[in-house]
């Protein structure tokens, strides 16, 4: 087992050990099996990677804050499903379509409040730093998710509401990066700078999901967007190709995304390979933002690997 597996090993099995006097045994296994799906361990990976660079190695309370950062990116995914009434997440039911919504629901709550938990009992000189910046990003990925709903009423979105959402929705990484940033007692400037390169991978996650989602494959193999990746669209949530719709031509993006939204319209009309074009660019322009952040910073070493981690996890970069 490497490194990077060991150490996601120990972040679950903290996790569950702190789940077990809270949730029933059936609903534990559905979590853990969430957990094991290593490729949504990049919050994790973005807090080792900071804390690593700076001299920082594996220890019992750096396990903790990962396993809290896993707990709460966890959280916001339950949540994002069932307002966007996701069946599926990985490949696997959506723990609301598996176990009702209700359920769901409330395991979200405890996840969100176990993460605090964890945290809090962390030594006092860091707990009420932690603490804090976790309900910082709790507040942010709650309105991210109201914001996110409230414009998918809307027949159209503008590039700064899109990336507000995405901003706030990617409140996993940027909870990592700060959790970093007050485990090392970093200075204001190496601290904004962590902060924007987390803001900016979290975007560009975003906007590869809505990428892979909508094309209906990893990598465009198809030549038109697949019924099976129109839920996002068919719902009305906002995505990047709405972007491009609405800044070539307002009039025309507000009548395709009313067409969009009927179950019933064909939707062969949207093989326009400039729309994924502008997507992947902007994408890349994302990535490229959060490469710039590190380029003169004594950590880029250690974080460069993750942007390509995040390109690998799209099969876009």
């Amino acid at each position: 087992m490497n490194e990077t597996n060991y150490r996601n090993q120990k972040i679950i099995d903290s996790a569950i050990s702190s789940l077990k006097t809270l949730i029933d045994p059936d609903l534990l296994q559905a979590i853990e099996e969430r957990l094991r799906i290593t490729n949504r361990f990049w919050p994790s990976e973005l807090f080792f990677r900071i804390t690593n660079s700076f001299g920082n190695n594996f220890s019992e309370s750096s396990l903790r804050i990962a396993s809290a950062i896993e707990i709460f990116h966890l959280y916001t995914l339950i949540h994002d499903d069932i307002v966007d009434t996701h069946k599926t997440r990985w490949n696997k039911p959506s723990l609301y379509s598996e176990f009702g919504t209700e359920t769901a629901l409330f395991c979200g709550d405890i996840l969100l409040s176990l993460g605090h938990l964890i945290l809090s009992r962390l030594p006092t000189e860091l707990s009420l730093k932690f603490m804090r910046s976790y309900a910082e990003l709790s507040t942010h990925v709650a309105q991210g998710q109201m914001l996110d709903w409230k414009i998918s009423k809307q027949s159209f979105v503008t590039e700064h509401d899109y990336f507000r959402i995405a901003e706030l929705k990617a409140a996993a990484g940027i909870l990592a990066a700060n959790l970093a940033i007050d485990f090392l007692g970093l200075n204001k400037v190496a601290s904004e700078k962590i902060k924007c390169f987390a803001s900016y991978c979290g975007v560009s996650s975003q906007i590869a999901n809505d990428i892979a989602e909508l094309s209906g494959l990893r990598g465009f193999q198809e030549p038109y967007l697949q019924k099976r990746g129109m839920s996002e669209f068919r719902l009305g949530r906002k995505t990047i190709f709405h972007i491009y719709l609405t800044k070539h031509d307002k009039k025309k993006g507000r009548i395709i995304s009313e067409k969009l939204h009927n179950p019933n319209e064909p939707i062969n009309f949207l093989h326009k390979q400039e729309m994924l074009d502008y997507a992947i660019s902007t994408y890349r322009k994302e990535l490229s933002l959060a490469q710039a952040e590190i380029s003169s910073f004594n950590c880029s070493n250690d974080l460069k690997p993750l942007l390509e981690y995040l390109s690998k996890l799209s099969k876009l970069g």
